[in-house]
């Protein structure tokens, strides 16, 4: 949601039961990979793997791109 400009963010990995989570963790795979849309109305929506995620404690998002700016 917001202007239409390019700090919307255009990746998102999802890493699950890692609680003391760490950027150099980010390194590791992810549980999940969204390449995600510019969304200026905050409704579009992106279904987990079921079978990734159906025993989960603790969730980490990390952004790890945008669509340019710094």
């Amino acid at each position: 949601m917001g202007e239409d400009d390019d700090s919307h963010p255009s990746e998102m990995r999802l890493y699950k039961n890692i609680p003391q989570m760490s950027f150099d963790d980010t390194e590791r795979e992810p549980d999940q990979t969204f390449s995600l849309n510019r969304d200026l109305t905050g409704e579009l929506e992106y279904a987990t793997k079921i079978s990734r995620f159906s025993n989960v404690y603790h969730l980490s998002i990390h952004i790890s791109k945008n669509f340019g700016a710094d």
